[in-house]
């Protein structure tokens, strides 16, 4: 992913973020195939929903389906999602 998608990303992120579209957010996180999705698009996902992570309510689930998938992929380490719950 190049940091022109991940900028895409943050700007979309933030823009419904600012809009409190929550439920977009969710269902954003929702349909994402974390099998399909780059490592790197799963981390900018969920930095980017960071700030609102008590009003994003697939969030819980969508890390915990990352976590699997990275850990499927060999790239999981320790304390990878530090401070991202």
């Amino acid at each position: 992913m190049t940091s022109y998608e991940l900028d895409l990303l943050y700007d979309k992120v933030d823009y419904a973020m600012r809009l409190s579209r929550w439920s977009w957010i969710s269902f954003f996180l929702r349909t994402t195939d974390t099998k399909m999705a780059s490592s790197s698009l799963l981390m900018g996902m969920l930095v980017s929903t960071l700030p609102a992570k008590t009003k994003i309510e697939y969030r819980p689930k969508f890390i915990h389906d990352c976590e699997i998938e990275l850990r499927s992929r060999g790239e999981w380490v320790d304390g990878l999602f530090d401070g991202l719950y």
